[in-house]
């Protein structure tokens, strides 16, 4: 019964099985980076990347001047050359194949693929003017795998000759042994969008804001830059006048080596460095006196959590939406010892503003979460040190995290529920539900509409 039942296993089709996961199946004696942005059969160029010194290796199309990976080291040689071959079916090995060995292996199996795929595989090797392509790509649905000639150990001078080159390589396949290759893709998709479900949009086109690259800020800019933020057209502006300073490192993005830097150009000289093509731009000013330069961006961010700023700008975003801007502001903040993170989106809606959260200074917050406001644990200032408010950098990444899973809902059309609060220390704070806030009568922007 048993031997019928392995009979019959091994009689079964398993092309699709193994079409499913081809790259496994093909048996990769070396791996490389590429990068493709085109389409259609084509040169491809192997080059350097300039990485903090590291030597990276990266197969990107040809003349290719800039990476989403980094800087393309430049040289006075000139790159070697890789050639690509498109196929429109899924690749796959047939019952009885294996993996190709030799030119001829190759050109069986790619030609048991259909569309004469191995004859234009073995088209696809010889010289680029003076250069020896030795190297083809092959793309396919499922699949991007390649295989190289292997030189060593063939006659001396043979594949120095450009003519007839098609002529000797078919006259010796079966002696002309290949280095099969795999292949990781990269694209600014696979960076941007690979931890997104499907069809989720990113940051990528929008022109974005961040006032504030302080202990919250820092760490959402270099979220928003990882999110797509400042690619494909869009902007990631960082807006602070502030510099770094010693005290600040503990929860700050931004390390020793960039004290006494202004927070916003440090932000975006490492958030540049990390993600060499996000458009990204650190402005040295106090964002109140320059409110009107932010009517150009699609979402503004508040991360200072400095009240009297917020309030500053929530006025001023409820002016443009009186003049017909559609701008959306996000709000994003720490209660106290970092008890809790919570964020507002305010559009041109009918729900509630910043102000609304609190329509005069010293009333209780609306959606307060703290068991007691008054829990608050402040150090006082010395040597020239200001107070502050004692907590981990666990509170600021959490904040970030909440305004950028806020800003990335935004971009896709699920701005609801706006108001959000994320509970970090429990025993000192109560379940605040996650709302679309209404507007406040007390608030001195919304009037008496809505209930509060």
């Amino acid at each position: 019964m048993m031997t019928a039942a392995l009979a019959a296993h091994l009689e079964k089709d398993l092309s699709a099985d193994v079409a499913a996961e081809f790259p496994q199946h093909w048996r990769s004696e070396v791996v490389f980076t590429v990068e493709l942005s085109s389409t259609g059969d084509r040169n491809l160029q192997f080059v350097d990347l300039e990485n903090d010194g590291a030597r990276f290796a990266l197969v990107t199309e040809l003349r290719a001047k800039s990476s989403c990976m980094g800087k393309i080291k430049t040289t006075e040689e000139r790159p070697l050359v890789a050639r690509l071959v498109e196929h429109a079916s899924p690749l796959t090995f047939n019952r009885g194949q294996k993996q190709p060995n030799t030119i001829a292996d190759l050109i069986v199996w790619g030609n048991s693929l259909g569309d004469s795929l191995g004859d234009k595989i073995a088209q696809a090797y010889g010289y680029e003017g003076e250069q020896l392509v030795d190297t083809v790509f092959i793309e396919a649905p499922n699949a991007l795998i390649g295989a190289r000639i292997n030189i060593s150990g063939q006659p001396p001078g043979l594949f120095d000759r450009k003519a007839g080159f098609s002529k000797m390589l078919l006259a010796r396949q079966a002696n002309i042994p290949i280095q099969r290759i795999g292949a990781k893709r990269v694209s600014r998709d696979i960076l941007f969008a690979r931890n997104l479900a499907s069809k989720r949009m990113t940051l990528r086109g929008k022109k974005i804001a961040v006032i504030g690259c302080g202990t919250i800020g820092s760490h959402l800019a270099k979220m928003l830059a990882q999110s797509g933020a400042g690619h494909d057209g869009g902007l990631l502006s960082l807006i602070d006048n502030q510099t770094i300073e010693a005290e600040n490192v503990g929860r700050h993005f931004l390390g020793v080596n960039r004290i006494g830097q202004n927070k916003a150009r440090g932000c975006a000289a490492e958030i540049e460095r990390l993600y060499p093509e996000c458009k990204v731009r650190g402005v040295d000013v106090d964002a109140r006196k320059d409110l009107q330069d932010l009517a150009e961006f699609d979402l503004v961010i508040d991360a200072t959590g400095e009240e009297a700023l917020s309030v500053v700008l929530n006025e001023w975003l409820k002016a443009q939406h009186t003049d017909g801007n559609e701008i959306t502001a996000l709000f994003v903040w720490l209660f106290g010892n970092a008890l809790a993170a919570q964020g507002i989106l305010v559009g041109k809606d009918e729900y509630a503003c910043y102000r609304c959260l609190r329509p005069r200074h010293g009333d209780q917050w609306r959606y307060d979460p703290r068991r007691d406001p008054g829990d608050i644990e402040e150090v006082p200032g010395n040597c020239g040190a200001a107070a502050y408010l004692p907590y981990g950098v666990g509170g600021s990444v959490m904040a970030a995290g909440l305004g950028a899973n806020m800003a990335l809902n935004w971009a896709n059309g699920e701005s609801s529920p706006r108001l959000r609060t994320i509970r970090i220390d429990y025993a000192r704070t109560r379940q605040v539900n996650d709302v679309n806030a209404p507007k406040s009568d007390g608030c001195p922007l919304c009037g008496k509409v809505g209930a509060a």
